[in-house]
């Protein structure tokens, strides 16, 4: 005995083949699919009714509302388009808000009925037609039931794995197929997930070797055409199913292909070692060139920082230098002009001389007389000559 879970995920109710096991039990864990199908689809677009002449023969046609999405405002007319186009006289329908009926009405000279779902009306729940009785004959027909454009009827997950405690009592269903949940969307266009958070498992005890599921339309039975994948998550309980007993040529021919086999592995296992050293390998010599690229990375800027450093200082040292070299033609220039100034002629003899009497005049002894040493006063600019 064996627990597996498994996904089913298909739009087109493909029946995948799984290995044979005998299923003891089977829960579905959640379903999840878009709920993009059409509100009238070919699975439910057909109105079935009659024609009665006035010599009293009938006649039973289809008519087939086109298939699409349509509003209180629109269904009307294309049921009265599409039971013209199955007759033989014009037909017209109105929908009345108040009571949400629809009333069906013929010009023509025969009078007509709708008839019921076992007898090809497959819109009945879409018009309002009852399901077990067909209307009188008229000219002009409300139906009984309201008209139903909320495509909120239930739709049933169906599957090939039976069980006789999975029926859905009506009148559409099919003995082959069993009923394992059913989910009521509530608008179109949105993703419509269920969860089976306290159901119990259903007894199978069977065997099978694939597995399908479906959705179908509840009140009417047909299948639902998916146009995104439908997703279906369950688990069983499984029992393997007891093999044949094998012949000695079987079993020989079991034992070489075990035997091969291992080998094989052997040599898979070999092969994926050495490939994993490559690998490694190949790594290592990666790494090793990214450190050697990265020291040598690193060496070019410390060669690039010490000759930046160089070149700064050399700049420091020619600025220096070149402060200098200012300051002493500074000090020769200013060493040159005293000199030009103390080499200067003197303006005459006589005017030096007169400077040297006031002077000696004025330091002189109280003397008033001209000392005696006056007349031998020579000037200085003399002297140095």
């Amino acid at each position: 005995m064996g627990y597996t879970e498994f996904t089913y995920l298909s739009s087109t109710g493909k029946s995948f083949n799984i290995t044979t096991r005998r299923i003891e039990a089977l829960k579905v864990l959640s379903v999840s699919f878009l709920q993009d199908w059409d509100l009238v689809s070919s699975a439910n677009n057909a109105i079935a009714f009659g024609e009665q002449a006035s010599d009293g023969s009938v006649q039973v046609l289809t008519a087939s509302i086109p298939v699409g999405n349509y509003t209180a405002g629109t269904f009307p007319a294309a049921i009265g388009s599409a039971m013209t186009a199955a007759g033989t006289q014009t037909y017209t329908a109105a929908y009345d808000q108040v009571s949400r009926q629809l009333t069906i009405a013929t010009n023509g000279s025969k009078s007509f009925k709708i008839l019921t779902p076992d007898r090809g009306t497959s819109a009945y729940l879409l018009i309002g037609q009852n399901l077990t009785q067909s209307t009188a004959w008229g000219f002009s027909i409300e139906l009984s039931g309201r008209m139903n454009l909320s495509g909120s009827q239930p739709v049933l997950l169906t599957s090939n794995i039976t069980s006789d405690c999975s029926r859905y009592p009506s009148n559409f269903n099919d003995g082959s197929q069993a009923v394992l949940c059913a989910i009521i969307p509530d608008s179109f266009g949105d993703v419509i997930s269920w969860e089976n958070d306290s159901g119990e498992y259903l007894e199978i005890d069977a065997t099978y070797s694939s597995i399908q599921f479906a959705l179908t339309v509840s009140l009417t039975g047909f299948d639902i055409p998916l146009s995104s994948p439908l997703t279906v998550t369950a688990c069983q309980t499984l029992k393997a199913v007891a093999p044949k007993p094998r012949s000695q040529a079987q079993e020989r021919a079991r034992e070489k292909a075990t035997r091969v086999r291992q080998q094989n592995l052997v040599e898979i296992h070999a092969k994926r070692k050495e490939e994993k050293a490559e690998w490694q390998r190949a790594q290592d010599l990666i790494k090793a060139k990214q450190l050697l690229a990265e020291e040598r990375e690193n060496k070019k800027k410390e060669r690039e920082a010490k000759r930046a450093a160089m070149e700064q200082k050399r700049a420091e040292t020619a600025k220096k230098q070149a402060k200098k070299a200012v300051k002493s033609a500074v000090k020769k220039t200013v060493r040159h002009e005293e000199l030009d100034k103390d080499d200067k002629p003197d303006e005459g003899p006589d005017d030096d001389l007169e400077d040297d009497r006031q002077f000696a005049n004025r330091y002189a002894p109280t003397a008033s007389a001209e000392p005696s040493w006056a007349r031998f006063a020579v000037p200085v600019n003399r002297m140095r000559q």
